[in-house]
């Protein structure tokens, strides 16, 4: 009996090695089939960007936009493990939906919206944070200047 039963599990055992390859063919197939090649490059080139990078703390805010539905298990942190990272906080904004139709419409109106708002808060903080410079402190102004003078005498 012992023989049929290792017989049995040595069956068993390669069946689920030729299904597992077979699954991953399949799979590789369909990702073939539905990804175009680029993107499929771009998934490539996060992975292996990901396996070298190591988080390090970031000193101020973050803005989290978050999907309200999030499927059980995957991320109980509401702040998606940016809390342990973001030294000066996690501010987090709820998109209606689940992670996958937020980019879709009607969800897609409001992250625009909600993202839109984001930036230009932003963007004021930090023009507020900047000094302002004197315009002879400006390189940009002065080099626009320079090629005016030039433009000017080549005239």
């Amino acid at each position: 009996m012992d023989y049929l039963a290792a017989k049995a599990s040595r069956l068993k055992n390669r069946l689920q090695r030729k299904l597992r390859g077979a699954r991953r063919k399949v799979k590789q197939s369909l990702e073939e089939s539905v990804h175009p090649k680029a993107i499929r490059a771009v998934r490539e080139a996060g992975h292996q960007a990901h396996k070298g990078y190591e988080a390090k703390p970031y000193p101020g805010e973050v803005t989290l936009l978050r999907a309200m539905e999030q499927p059980r298990g995957i991320c109980e942190d509401r702040t998606n493990g940016w809390g342990d990272f973001a030294l000066g906080g996690v501010k987090v904004h709820y998109v209606p939906g689940h992670h996958g139709a937020i980019m879709r419409e009607p969800r897609a109106r409001i992250l625009v919206e909600k993202l839109t708002a984001c930036l230009t808060e932003a963007q004021a903080r930090a023009q507020a944070e900047t000094p302002s410079r004197s315009t002879s402190d400006d390189p940009s102004r002065e080099a626009n200047q320079a090629v005016h003078r030039l433009a000017a005498r080549s005239s």
